[in-house]
């Protein structure tokens, strides 16, 4: 066959070899057929039977009954359109604390007593399988591993026994479970939604506790956190005299600005009177302080004096102008004397009184009482503008120093405040969770929409036997003739004409068929090949 696969046969040719191969393989075809057909029945027979239920859920957020701690983290909020609250709780029904609960109430990780027979068979079949691994156990071939029936058991429940999946484009779930008797699948579907809508309150009551107790530690801490704030600020404005540090700033201010007022005043006012006392100086210095009653003249004691040295000087140049030159030092020093006493001759008065009578001059004394009053009025207005100058500078200092303290003023304040907000906001939020965590509020709207019901008599889903025997025959057909074929393929034996002339590279003259009746030896002699060399 293997030769012939590797020649160019035309179809007619090709389906006569695969037809030979047939009716020459025909009873070990029909055998491997019967066997692998008859096995893949008998195997989908052991298998335990499994009847399906459903419960269709309904499920969505309950806006009303979410779990708020406070107001600026409150939720609801404006629903997202990607989350579909059904798929949170397909998760949490396939977690495994639900799948044990589930396994445990139903005694799934208990083997049950065998009843029929392939239960039976079963049970025989993994009693022997355990007793040889116990015996490769204790050759040390191989080590057994302790089995932890119920974690088996809940895997098995969440890989074959669970099915839970979100209806597209709704807020429904299809859940499903599958059990060897309708009663109990019934039983396992139903128990499962109630388990689901158990716990989704025991979880929102579970966080109500938890948030009760973390917002009752806060309280306390927040209040303890108040008492302290309160009692710094209260020790600072002890410390520096302080009521209401505003208040005090547009105290102080309105004061300042009056002052100011009043300084700006009194600066005009000292002006003023700075320019009246100046105009009563200018005026006294115009005026003698007296005035001439009487007086008597005489000539110029002076005068007559300087008249006579004037004359021994002129004798003297005389004299000296004989013997010298005008040049001469001598003589020139005596024109230069001369000359000075000449000049104060034409200053001098020939006459200077003798006696004078004077009296006050009433009009520079009423000018001097005039100043001296302006002069007082200038030392009050003075004074007057320093004192407000005083109490603007301490308003002033007070103004810086209340201003140096205000950061820490306002801090301390602001610190306080924040802690008295967080204080009454944490007591707020534990009344309201003194009820939530007693209430049986959930976070979801559940509801089961259609409860699961399987008919006592109704057929197993699976396996399906008649879907099976169909899919066992056509199976058994494809592995015999593959087995069949391939060993025909890898068979060395000469069965043709053909096979004996490739082999032994001699011309065939003729073949006898091997037939019992007429009709196949027609057959047989049409299909069998014969030798080119043999005339028809």
């Amino acid at each position: 066959m293997r030769h012939k696969l590797d020649e160019h046969l035309s179809p007619n040719e090709l389906i006569a070899r695969f037809t030979y191969v047939l009716f020459k393989r025909k009873w070990s075809t029909l055998i491997i057929s019967l066997v692998i057909f008859v096995g893949i029945v008998f195997g989908v027979y052991l298998i335990e039977p499994t009847y399906k239920a459903t419960v269709l859920i309904f499920v969505r957020y309950s806006a009303q009954q979410q779990l708020i701690l406070f107001q600026e983290m409150e939720t609801p909020g404006p629903v997202n359109p990607q989350i579909n609250p059904s798929r949170n709780l397909v998760e949490f029904a396939n977690s495994r604390s639900v799948a044990d609960q589930l396994v445990r109430e139903f005694n799934l990780h208990i083997a049950k007593e065998p009843e029929d027979f392939r239960e039976k068979f079963v049970a025989w079949t993994e009693s022997a399988t355990d007793t040889i691994l116990e015996l490769l156990d204790s050759w040390g071939i191989m080590e057994l591993e302790e089995k932890d029936v119920v974690a088996e058991a809940i895997d098995k429940f969440l890989a074959k026994q669970l099915d839970i999946q979100a209806v597209m484009d709704t807020e429904l779930i299809n859940l499903t479970t599958w059990g060897p008797t309708p009663e109990l699948s019934t039983d396992m579907a139903n128990r499962m939604a109630e388990l689901l809508v158990e716990k989704t309150r025991t979880l929102v009551q579970s966080q109500a506790e938890s948030a009760y107790k973390f917002v009752n530690e806060q309280v306390q801490l927040a209040q303890a956190s108040l008492q302290e704030a309160d009692a710094n600020f209260s020790r600072f404005k002890i410390q520096h005299g302080i009521v209401d540090i505003k208040d005090q700033l547009q105290l102080i201010q309105r004061r300042w600005d009056t002052l100011s007022i009043s300084r700006a005043s009194t600066q005009a006012d000292l002006s003023e009177a700075h320019g009246r006392l100046q105009e009563l100086q200018h005026q006294i210095e115009l005026l003698e302080p007296t005035l001439l009653s009487s007086s008597k003249v005489s000539a110029n004691p002076i005068m007559q004096d300087l008249k006579r040295t004037l004359n021994d000087l002129s004798t003297r140049l005389a004299a000296e102008t004989v013997d010298k030159l005008d040049l001469h030092p001598e003589v020139v020093e005596l024109q230069v004397q001369i000359a000075q006493l000449e000049q104060q001759l034409e200053n001098e008065e020939s006459m200077i009184p003798a006696e004078e009578t004077t009296i006050i001059n009433p009009v520079h004394q009423d000018l001097q009482r005039q100043l001296a009053n302006a002069d007082a009025d200038v030392a009050a207005v003075q004074m007057k503008s320093d004192e407000w100058l005083q109490q603007i500078s301490s308003l002033e200092q007070d103004i810086e120093n209340l201003s140096q303290q205000e950061p820490e003023y306002e801090r301390l304040f602001r610190e306080r405040q924040s802690h008295q907000e967080r204080y009454s906001t944490l007591k707020s939020k534990l009344l309201e969770l003194e009820v939530q965590r007693v209430t049986t509020l959930s976070d979801f709207d559940i509801g089961i929409v259609d409860p699961a019901s399987v008919s006592p008599l109704a057929d197993s889903d699976y396996p399906d036997m008649t879907l099976t025997a169909g899919i066992a025959l056509f199976a058994a057909l494809v592995f015999a003739l593959g087995i069949v074929f391939l060993r025909e393929f890898l068979c060395d034996e000469v069965n043709t004409s053909d096979d004996l002339e490739r082999s032994l590279k001699v011309a065939v003259l003729g073949s006898i068929p091997a037939c019992r009746s007429g009709k196949m030896q027609d057959w047989q002699a049409q299909w069998t090949p014969s030798s080119p060399h043999v005339e028809k």
